[in-house]
C-alpha cells in the first residue's frame, strides 16, 4: 500500500518564486539524490491554481515505511532534513508563503 502526502504552498503573488525555484540546482540536485537514497524512488506533483498563487504538493512514497525513513515520529526527520526544512521554513517566512499540511495517509 503506497503512503500519500497532500500539502498546500500559498504565496501573494507570482513575483515571488516557490523554495525549490529559488534554490540553487546544484544544491536541489543534493537534496533529491539524499531523498531518494533514504526513501527510494516516490512520485512528486505539483499544482498551481489559475491565479498562480496556490500550489497543491502531492508526494506518493511506496508505503509509510519509505516515507518514515525521512521523518521521524515527530515529523522532524534527521538531521539534513532538519537542516533543509529550516532552510525552506526561513525562505517561506521571508517571502510571505504559508504551508499546510492536507492529508498524509495510506492510497
Amino acid at each position: 500500500m503506497s503512503y500519500t502526502t497532500v500539502s498546500t504552498y500559498v504565496r501573494a503573488n507570482t513575483s515571488t518564486d516557490w523554495w525549490w525555484d529559488a534554490a540553487d540546482s546544484d544544491e536541489l540536485a543534493t537534496w533529491i539524490a539524499y531523498w531518494e537514497n533514504k526513501c527510494g524512488s516516490y512520485n512528486w506533483t505539483k499544482s498551481v491554481s489559475d491565479d498562480e498563487t496556490t500550489l497543491t504538493s502531492t508526494i506518493v512514497y511506496a508505503n509509510k515505511a519509505a516515507h518514515d525513513a525521512l521523518f521521524d515520529a515527530d515529523g522532524d526527520g534527521d538531521t539534513t532534513l532538519a537542516a533543509w526544512a529550516a532552510k525552506a521554513l526561513t525562505y517561506h517566512n521571508a517571502n510571505g508563503i504559508t504551508k499546510r499540511s492536507i492529508s498524509r495517509e495510506d492510497t
